[in-house]
């Protein structure tokens, strides 16, 4: 997999190379003005377009950026136009307008193909298609992140007029050039899979959900975004009016080593007070810091101590029903960190539960997986133990290129783990779609199958989805402009449908 530091220095070099393109195309006298002005227009628009992508896939920006997201799009559009007039009028040379012009059309029909998935259940799973082509296109580069990362973008190209007069500008141009090949044909070849992974989730049309009429499954839900200080406002106001639209059973919550300082604990530990009056399960899970490979790197015995220092310091003020010390080890935590040992994980996931227990024996701990490998395996396997200190265990169901067909798959993994471990209780800590890449409808049906399967397996004692609102990833029931998405009605059906199971247990 590339380097994304190395895909963002070349989006830095084509952004830059738009810009200069489009000031020396306005002054050379002999492009023809409508060619010169198009240029120069997106030569303009570009650097705010590419700010407002950005910003308009999280709920923190989106309010504001959200009602010009159509910026992205059009602008995408004029550089397609851009490229095709100057191939057309034979302004540059085929080897390279040519690739730019197939490179631009693809970027721009992704785009449009985004800008539609709210009406997938309209027009069909075909008008997802590009996108979901684009994403796992960029998968090479930033691995299934793309699906739901605003980060994820494709710059457009434009085609030069003015001829080559030097060694370094032809080379260049070639460069270019085969840049919008090489992205070109990796798009191409991903749009058979992609067509394939969007039409997948009409599988879980025919799926119902299992009464669980002993009450003993849980319906529990993401908030905020991943926590390195006090709550944001905007977010914890939007979270909050959904938890009272949603009235969910369990509240999840991420935090940073760096969210764990005494302040920004505080803030939110007033917050969660109001849901545990409520009885409402909490539950809180540690994640990872920017710097957190450097550190680990540098001394992983003294990165452990850090982070149980942080369990400790979330366990004394937030007092969770449910702590996960690491979120996913080997799907979040590879990213964060590297391939990391099972051992280490072992050995610290050991202290971080006796230090919890110590503090607090009502807090269960918990360890999720995510991408069910052979180390998760063996890492789920060692929590199973009746030894291992380990309360609850748990998977995360996260999106792939694959679609349905991959969450089918994770399904039937977890079938064979659980029927070879102990019998502790288990959890869904987290599942959920991308809808920007698969659709809204292919979103809510993707959790309508996993509850499915989790109410029908009796030591599943809950789900959480993940999450309220785009803010990491664009994965959210609320939308950056406000509007729930059709995964909020199958939350609510869900939660309808349990309550009325629950109901008949305790008639007599």
């Amino acid at each position: 997999m590339l380097s994304s530091a190395v895909f963002f220095i070349v989006s830095a070099l084509v952004l830059a190379w738009d810009v200069v393109t489009a000031g020396e195309i306005a002054r050379l006298p002999r492009a023809p003005r409508s060619f010169a002005y198009l240029s120069a227009f997106c030569g303009l628009l570009i650097l705010p377009a590419t700010l407002v992508a950005f910003a308009s896939g999280s709920v923190l920006a989106g309010r504001a950026m959200y009602t010009i997201a159509w910026l992205w799009p059009l602008t995408l559009v004029l550089f397609a136009g851009q490229a095709i007039y100057g191939w057309a009028r034979r302004l540059a040379a085929p080897g390279v307008a040519l690739p730019i012009v197939a490179y631009n059309v693809l970027i721009v029909l992704a785009a449009i193909s985004r800008s539609l998935a709210s009406f997938d259940d309209v027009l069909g799973e075909i008008v997802l298609v590009p996108e979901a082509a684009r994403a796992s296109a960029l998968g090479l580069v930033f691995g299934r992140e793309a699906l739901g990362s605003p980060l994820a973008l494709l710059v457009p190209m434009l085609v030069p007029a003015n001829p080559a007069r030097s060694r370094a500008m032809r080379l260049s141009r070639s460069a270019l050039a085969t840049l919008a090949v090489v992205t070109s044909c990796v798009i191409a070849l991903e749009w058979p899979p992609a067509a394939r992974a969007v039409t997948t989730y009409a599988a879980f049309d025919a799926e119902r959900l299992q009464e669980r009429p002993g009450g003993d499954f849980t319906l529990g839900l993401w908030i905020l975004p991943a926590l390195d200080a006090p709550p944001p406002p905007l977010a914890l106001t939007y979270d909050l009016q959904l938890i009272d639209s949603l009235a969910p059973g369990a509240i999840a919550v991420e935090l940073t080593p760096n969210g764990t300082r005494s302040g920004a604990l505080d803030s939110l530990n007033r917050t969660l007070d109001d849901l545990r009056r409520d009885s409402t399960l909490i539950i809180v899970t540690l994640g990872y810091d920017r710097h957190d490979r450097e550190r680990f790197d540098a001394s992983p015995d003294e990165y452990a101590v850090a982070r149980i220092r942080a369990v400790d310091r979330i366990v004394r003020t937030l007092r969770p029903d449910y702590l996960l010390p690491a979120r996913e080890p080997y799907e979040a935590g590879a990213r964060a960190l590297g391939d990391v040992p099972v051992d280490w994980w072992i050995s610290y996931l050991s202290k971080a539960a006796d230090t919890a227990r110590l503090l607090r024996p009502r807090t269960l701990v918990g360890v999720d997986a995510a991408s069910f490998s052979k180390k998760d395996s063996a890492l789920y396997h060692w929590a199973a133990g009746e030894n291992s200190g380990i309360d609850v265990l748990g998977f995360a169901f996260v999106p792939s290129y694959a679609g349905a067909d991959a969450l089918q798959a994770r399904l039937r993994a977890a079938d064979r783990w659980m029927r070879n471990a102990q019998s502790k209780e288990h959890w869904i800590f987290a599942a959920g779609e991308t809808p920007a890449t698969h659709g809204e409808r292919n979103q809510a049906r993707a959790l309508w199958g996993a509850l499915a399967w989790a109410t029908n397996r009796a030591r599943i004692r809950g789900l959480l989805v993940r999450s309220a609102g785009d803010y990491d990833a664009i994965n959210g029931i609320r939308a950056p402009g406000g509007r729930l998405r059709p995964v909020a009605d199958v939350f609510r059906r869900a939660h309808t449908l349990l309550a009325e199971s629950r109901a008949l247990g305790r008639e007599p």
